[in-house]
């Protein structure tokens, strides 16, 4: 009974890292960002198999042992086993999903029964961001099995968002309005992959949000944020700002303003005073991020939040 008495505090001061204003501790390391794929779409004929694989990448770029699961959404057309060894079933499209408790990404894998029937439809565009009232002209290369280039096929497009990035069936997109699509071809029943589109509204820096920060959790944080947009967008805190210091603090924009569900995150937290600025990812729709949380990662706590408006 005696070790119970000693371990309960134990895990009552683990539990409590986070609880506590001013609390310092030593940093606790990178934690997982992405995945790297070692292919993002695969094709197989019927009865063929590949072995695929994925790596968990930390904030400092280097390489995490943590374990992913793999999953066909339909084993029907490619299973897939736990080491990641896909197997082809039967002829079609189907996305195979590799995942860890924070991180998911999918391979696309196409079964094709003729070596020399379409197998792949890659689109062909050359930039990933363009200006309200701007045009693109998308192509399309199409391959069999052997990786052969076919010619004549009719093929079709759509976009995910047609508001932001319409498209004509000639694969001419034009920017409408601020935010992101992806596009897709599609052609004898087979799809390619999404191809990602950001728009953004033309013009120089221009602020677009303000906010002061409060403390929450017990926490002392105060200052000012602001989200200011030129060809890239980017976060600015103030010369004001100042923050308690923690374990793992990273900013995000999110759409909560007790949690970062559904946020983006800026990384990690440059200095715990003064003035700094973020750059928020291209491919990133700011449309309902309107809070900035300072927050302590590895505990999941919200040490303050700015409201934007």
């Amino acid at each position: 009974m005696k070790r119970l008495v000693y371990f309960f505090p134990l895990i009552l001061l683990i539990l409590s890292s986070c609880i506590g204003t001013d609390f310092v501790d030593e940093p606790l390391g990178p934690v997982p960002v992405r995945l790297d794929l070692s292919d993002n779409s695969i094709v197989l004929l019927e009865g063929e198999n590949q072995q695929l694989s994925a790596k968990v990448i930390a904030s400092d770029e280097s390489e995490m042992d943590i374990a992913v699961s793999w999953n066909s959404r339909d084993a029907a057309i490619a299973s897939i086993d736990e080491s990641g060894l896909a197997t082809a079933v039967a002829v079609g499209q189907v996305w195979i999903d590799v995942t860890t408790q924070t991180l998911a990404d999918s391979v696309l894998v196409t079964v094709s029964a003729d070596p020399q029937a379409l197998a792949s439809i890659e689109i062909l565009g050359g930039q990933s961001e363009l200006t309200i009232d701007d045009s693109l002209q998308l192509d399309v290369v199409m391959r069999n099995a052997n990786g052969d280039v076919l010619s004549g096929k009719e093929v079709s497009w759509e976009s995910s968002n047609p508001t932001v990035g319409a498209i004509n069936q000639d694969g001419l997109v034009r920017a409408l309005a601020d935010g992101t699509t992806e596009i897709t071809a599609r052609a004898e029943g087979l799809k390619s992959l999404p191809y990602s589109l950001t728009v953004n509204a033309p013009g120089t820096d221009s602020v677009i949000l303000m906010g002061t920060f409060t403390g929450v959790n017990g926490y002392n944080v105060q200052g000012t944020a602001t989200l200011v947009r030129a060809e890239t967008s980017e976060l600015k805190l103030g010369s004001d700002f100042r923050t308690a210091n923690g374990p793992g603090l990273y900013v995000y924009l999110s759409p909560n303003s007790n949690n970062v569900t559904g946020g983006v995150s800026l990384g990690l937290l440059q200095n715990t005073t003064g003035e700094q600025t973020y750059a928020i990812p291209t491919n990133v729709n700011l449309e309902g991020l309107e809070n900035v949380i300072i927050y302590c990662q590895p505990f999941r706590v919200p040490f303050g939040v700015a409201n934007l408006e």
